[in-house]
């Protein structure tokens, strides 16, 4: 089924927005 591709998609898609502005947030305050 497409659904199970699509989500293999969007998982890095949507996690990688909040590693980076995780990893801003962190080398921002040190």
């Amino acid at each position: 089924m497409p659904n199970g591709n699509l989500t293999s998609i969007l998982w890095p898609l949507l996690l990688l927005p909040l590693m980076i502005t995780g990893a801003s947030r962190v080398y921002v305050q040190s």
